[in-house]
């Protein structure tokens, strides 16, 4: 697979004119990006990739995710007084 992806790069490199480095970086940074906001529990959004689809959270992962929201946090101190 390694070996398939660098013939790619090489020949993008080629066609395009660029450095093997830039054309490798064009070609990974939305799966670098993916990557990020996947590992992120904060960050619910639903991911769209051109000529890909859509990668979005399970329906029973969101329901769970805003069931906590709607808990008061453990620890928190009651400041209304």
């Amino acid at each position: 697979m390694k070996k398939n992806t660098q013939n790619i790069y090489q020949q993008l490199s080629k066609k395009y004119n660029l450095p093997h480095q830039v054309i490798e970086v064009i070609c990974n940074h939305p799966f670098m990006f993916a990557n990020k906001v996947i590992s992120d529990e904060e960050d619910t959004r639903t991911l769209m990739f051109s000529y890909l689809g859509k990668i979005k959270i399970k329906k029973k992962y969101e329901d769970d995710k805003k069931s906590e929201s709607k808990r008061p946090k453990l620890g928190a101190a009651n400041t209304a007084s």
